[in-house]
């Protein structure tokens, strides 16, 4: 018998509530639950059920089926809900204990050797990455949803199974207690996700959306056309956002951030993937989620195909975790390490000195150390050279640089060995870039 609700229930006013409703789900849940009009579970309750003129239920007294845990709630006649009571179980139900699976109520219908589907929007209790306990008829099986679509009526569900497959004697499905959509989960430590900028939010390159590109540009930060004719699609947003790819796009990860191990792959969009060893035949493409061995011998390289993408992360382990999103100061640090753009806010913004008549060099130091000596080059308005004031005739060009300064050098007229030289330009950018 439920412990509450089974007396008289009174409105504000103190009158017999009449009209209002019961209505009864698996607890914390908002899937229906039945209960009982006697203790043998054999007369269900309406669902809801209505109070009688006494503000009882019209039906009788409520009885819970037994091991079963429920949310009882009650609400006026127009469905406004008064009180919402979780987590009961019947008077003197000592088959109800705390485990770690919790009856989802619900029977799931088999489809494959590793999906099912449930009547109704399921998505928010079925929701990815949580772990799930399945009964089959050769046994219990566990696994982890990767994949929730609710579409025409139904929820269906695919799972990544630790081992097995499902079969058509399927017959119930329990979930973890612990979710994977509450941020008070345990989850993996910052720094999980081996992709960088995987959520598209990060665009120091000054990519300009849908620009068609040739194969081994770059579009923002990190990822590189790896076909003819690419094209990369979005709506600039600054926790990221979805993109949609023409051609295909590829992130090479670097060796030092691939140990040895076991990595789930995994990410949004119909955007498929591949990958693999640099150095190794590029695989077919597949859908999310792939299960990827590193030997922690080379680089790894990334790729998608034409489709929408986001929240693209490569992690550690045997399971999906929640998208890591990174502080944006974090990734912004992080794509530096393979590119940055330093935008010059004053006219003279380096000095050097003259070698002789016609050659003088310094240096411009990087905010933030580079992968390896790369590319540094100036862009924006022509850089101009005074030495003692006096403008000097030549040209400044960055024949080198390392991986913590961009070298410059001019050649010209106009100097003389020692003198204190300075670069002039309005709006000049230097441009540093190690990413391969």
């Amino acid at each position: 018998m439920s412990p509450l609700l089974n007396g008289q229930i009174v409105d504000e006013n103190g009158a017999p509530a009449v009209g209002w409703q019961i209505s009864s789900y698996v607890a914390g849940s908002s899937t229906p639950l039945a209960t009982y009009t006697t203790a043998a579970g054999d007369v269900q309750h309406a669902n809801p059920e209505l109070l009688d003129a006494l503000g009882y239920p019209s039906n009788g007294q409520i009885w819970l089926e037994s091991g079963k845990s429920y949310k009882l709630v009650l609400a006026d006649g127009n469905g406004v809900v008064k009180k919402t009571f979780d987590n009961i179980a019947g008077v003197n139900d000592t088959t109800i204990s705390v485990g770690q699976w919790q009856a989802s109520g619900i029977t799931p219908t088999y489809i494959s050797a590793n999906s099912f589907s449930l009547p109704g929007d399921q998505t928010t209790e079925f929701h990815l990455g949580r772990r799930e306990q399945l009964i089959t008829a050769t046994g219990t099986l566990y696994g982890q949803i990767i994949k929730s679509v609710y579409s025409g009526g139904l929820t269906t569900v695919t799972v990544l199974l630790d081992s097995g497959s499902l079969d058509n004697g399927l017959s119930s499905v329990n979930h973890s207690i612990l979710r994977a959509d509450h941020t008070g989960e345990i989850s993996n430590p910052s720094g999980k996700n081996r992709v960088i900028n995987g959520a598209f939010n990060v665009n120091e390159r000054g990519y300009i959306s849908g620009t068609v590109q040739a194969s081994g540009s770059y579009a923002v930060d990190r990822w590189k056309s790896s076909s003819a004719n690419s094209s990369m699609t979005f709506t600039t947003a600054p926790q990221g956002q979805m993109v949609t790819l023409v051609g295909s796009y590829q992130q090479r990860i670097e060796r030092a951030n691939m140990e040895a191990g076991s990595y789930m792959v995994s990410w949004q969009g119909s955007a498929q993937c591949r990958i693999y060893r640099v150095g190794d035949t590029p695989p077919a493409y597949s859908v999310s989620p792939i299960v990827f061995v590193s030997d922690g011998t080379t680089d790894v390289m990334i790729e998608f195909n034409a489709g929408t993408l986001w929240k693209v992360q490569v992690e550690l382990g045997g399971a999906i975790t929640p998208f890591e999103f990174r502080h944006i100061s974090q990734e912004k640090w992080l794509c530096a390490w393979f590119y940055e753009r330093i935008t010059f806010t004053s006219t003279i913004f380096s000095t050097g000195q003259a070698t002789s008549a016609t050659n003088a060099s310094g240096s411009i130091p990087f905010k933030r150390r580079k992968r390896s000596q790369g590319s540094a080059i100036f862009s924006g308005t022509p850089v101009a050279l005074a030495a003692n004031g006096a403008a000097a005739s030549g040209t400044v060009l960055i024949p080198s640089a390392t991986e913590d300064m961009a070298v410059w050098q001019f050649s010209g007229t106009g100097l003389a060995a020692g003198n204190a030289c300075s670069l002039n330009g309005t709006g000049v950018q230097l441009i540093a870039d190690s990413d391969f």
